[in-house]
């Protein structure tokens, strides 16, 4: 339990780490001009803590057979990075744009670059705060699922 609170901890502070070191990164090395610098480094940072937290809990309940959900999620994910939801065709846009978790990303940056608005808690903020919360949950709890044997038998935590 203790290393799994230390895993969670790491990954929280890698995660902020990401938000502002993006932002620092585009304003300073491409001399990218944003609207509100800290507004963009804190929702940059709840994006990459939600997103890692939520590759780090499936990957604590399944492992390495929860790799394809993150391949397919990029995949159909970078397509919604590059278009407007004008553009988007109409399955993709109704059916898997709101399932994916970029979607809150993207539209709480285009709010905050074209729009000049300040971080809020809006749909974008509740769904990424709401999937670190409910990462952050399975992770913890994935301490207790039985483990397998040798024999594939499963066996009870702490035996």
């Amino acid at each position: 339990m203790i290393a799994r609170f230390f895993q969670l901890i790491v990954n929280l502070m890698i995660g902020i780490a990401a938000g502002f070191g993006l932002t620092w990164f585009a304003s300073s090395i491409l001399s990218y001009e944003f609207p509100s610098f800290i507004d963009t480094a804190l929702f940059l940072s709840l994006t990459s803590c939600s997103f890692t937290l939520m590759i780090f809990a499936i990957l604590s309940w399944i492992g390495f057979a929860g790799i394809p959900i993150f391949v397919l999620l990029l995949f159909f994910g970078i397509p919604l990075l590059q278009m407007t939801p004008e553009v988007m065709p109409t399955f993709y846009k109704n059916w898997v744009c709101p399932w994916m978790p970029m979607h809150f990303m993207v539209e709480g940056l285009r709010k905050l670059f074209f729009y000049h608005n300040a971080i809020r808690w809006e749909t974008s903020t509740i769904a990424l705060t709401w999937i670190a919360i409910g990462s952050l949950i399975l992770a913890v709890l994935s301490v207790w699922k039985p483990k397998k044997g040798k024999a594939g038998i499963e066996e009870e935590p702490g035996m």
